[in-house]
């Protein structure tokens, strides 16, 4: 029974909000010393960090197809960015650290919730990453509230929809699909980017970007063209 305080907060949900919380600081922290195209690109590698890490932890062996995939889709997002001169600094090496522990969260939630319910896990992981959040935002000045519409709505667009419903989503769908599918799908957040912002006419969708964008989408058919291809086999 969910509504009983005791079955709220379960402590697997408690460590994936740690890992969160460790996620969210240290992808804040770099976004100050390096460039949003390397940001976008180095935060998808959980495409392939996740894999990685899968047989590191529990030693389950790494598909060619991931990898293969992953490439392709870290090819689509270098289009849709346009990098076109990569450099690694600090805060590269701070956002590829998030990454991994966004890799992480994936892996062990797979786990996780094979034992506890969904809305326990939900529930503790976002007042762990509140209540993180809170200490740190203490620890780096104190609060400051928002006051207009202008940063209340943003923030609570990203507090209800961006945290709370999309952790939701990836909780309750990863109880049928595995970690690493839910990777590449969630890597598909560049894609309905590119279309927002186009359709907003916040920026020019060029050739370059479309073929990105294509080159991404590929990257999810191929996966699960694979999959189904080695079932038949």
């Amino acid at each position: 029974d969910l509504k009983k305080p005791s079955r709220l907060f379960s402590r697997h949900g408690m460590i994936l909000g740690c890992i969160l919380s460790v996620d969210y600081m240290l992808a804040t922290w770099a976004v100050q010393y390096t460039t949003a195209s390397n940001a976008t690109l180095l935060s998808n590698m959980f495409i392939i960090l996740t894999p990685v890490l899968e047989w590191f932890i529990y030693r389950k062996k790494i598909q060619a197809k991931l990898i293969a995939g992953g490439a392709m889709a870290l090819v689509g997002f270098a289009l849709i960015t346009r990098i076109t001169q990569f450099s690694f600094n600090f805060g590269d090496t701070l956002i590829l650290c998030a990454t991994g522990f966004f890799a992480l969260y994936l892996i062990l939630a797979e786990q996780f919730r094979k034992h506890t319910p969904t809305k326990a896990l939900v529930i503790s992981e976002i007042f762990i990453v509140m209540l993180s959040g809170l200490v740190f935002a203490l620890l780096d000045g104190g609060l400051t509230l928002a006051t207009t519409t202008e940063t209340f709505f943003p923030i609570l667009y990203l507090a209800v929809f961006a945290t709370i419903i999309a952790y939701e989503v990836i909780n309750h769908a990863e109880r049928y699909i595995v970690c690493e599918h839910t990777a590449f799908l969630l890597s598909l957040q560049g894609i309905f980017a590119l279309i927002l912002t186009t359709a907003l006419k916040l920026e020019i969708l060029t050739i370059e970007k479309a073929i990105g964008a294509v080159i991404l989408t590929g990257s999810i058919f191929f996966i699960q063209h694979s999959k189904k291809r080695h079932h038949h086999s």
